[in-house]
């Protein structure tokens, strides 16, 4: 979970024992993120990527700290082309059966006449908010 207020490098140190977290998720598609999620994964630990990259541009990667740490990168598009969507209704049953808190992650609704607005938001990094619905 990313709470904006807190740094995620001291939240995951003290969860951890100063260990780092086994499996580190960026899902947002940012490469200040994904660079943040090897900084606090631990030795032998793996970083998913599922968020779609920033451009088409060579993004910058922590390689001495993967290397150090033996970090396995782990890249994934078309999660939902799992066969019989396995992980997905499974994702769905601990969200509904409460163990999965996403609720912190809701954000606003916004009309669709405002979508521009939305979208200078979100460029600006969502100011606390990880998702924005837009309804006609």
């Amino acid at each position: 979970m990313r709470v904006p207020d807190e740094d995620l490098a001291s939240v995951v140190s003290e969860l951890t024992g100063n260990n780092g977290a086994d499996l580190v998720i960026e899902a947002v598609g940012s490469d200040a993120l994904r660079a943040e999620a090897v900084q606090i994964v631990a030795h032998r630990g793996i970083v998913g990527w599922f968020g779609l990259y920033e451009s088409f541009e060579p993004a910058p990667v922590p390689i001495f700290e993967t290397f150090r740490k033996c970090v396995r990168l782990q890249a994934s598009v078309a999660a939902q082309s799992e066969p019989g969507l396995v992980s997905f209704h499974e994702a769905v049953r601990r969200i509904h059966d409460g163990e999965v808190a996403v609720d912190y992650c809701l954000g606003p609704v916004h009309p669709l006449e405002e979508v521009g607005e939305v979208l200078r938001i979100a460029e600006r990094g969502g100011d606390g908010h990880v998702k924005f619905t837009i309804v006609p």
